[in-house]
């Protein structure tokens, strides 16, 4: 039987060994030679919003529903009508962990599924870097009692993120924002 199996191996790598050999009688056509094809560019349909909204300090939690947003498939609406001109679609994304952590986005699409614009709000986000140490420094012996983090896309104007913080020190308490840049609003 161990022959057997073997033997039939052999034969099946013998096979696809000669279906691969080369035709010397082949005639090879010479106005094939040199054929030039046209470039083919593929990106997605909502690759510009990704590329202003996305960056590497992006938490996981806001890059999961950024994505849901851009692969969102507009013709899954009920209301969906392809052939209304300039037809505007707006869906509502929400994402909750828990009561304190949650996500919810509101994107306005085209009839072509492309995000025209899209406003989002995430609790207890955390901070980049850049920003913890700006915060810190400039109040120190203050704690973070409680983040959101926004972001504002319009296609014509591009994405703008904002931070905003809720900051306590004994009694006081304080709310500043702050942009991914670490200035100060």
């Amino acid at each position: 039987m161990k022959t057997l199996v073997i033997g039939l191996f052999l034969l099946g790598f013998a096979n696809l060994s000669f279906s691969q050999s080369h035709d010397p009688n082949f005639k090879f056509n010479e106005k094939f030679k040199n054929v030039k094809l046209d470039d083919i560019v593929i990106t997605r349909i909502n690759q510009n919003y990704l590329s202003a909204v996305y960056n590497e300090h992006t938490p996981i939690r806001v890059e999961t529903l950024d994505k849901k947003a851009a692969n969102f498939n507009i013709t899954n609406i009920d209301d969906f009508d392809n052939s209304a001109i300039n037809a505007t679609y707006r869906v509502v994304f929400k994402q909750n962990y828990n009561d304190r952590d949650k996500s919810r986005m509101i994107a306005t699409y085209n009839q072509n599924g492309e995000i025209l614009k899209l406003n989002a709000v995430h609790h207890n986000i955390i901070m980049t870097p850049l920003v913890k140490n700006v915060v810190y420094s400039n109040y120190p012996e203050w704690v973070v009692d409680s983040d959101k983090y926004y972001v504002n896309y319009s296609a014509a104007k591009g994405a703008k993120k904002i931070y905003k913080l809720k900051l306590v020190k004994a009694n006081q308490k304080k709310t500043i924002k702050i942009d991914l840049d670490g200035k100060l609003i």
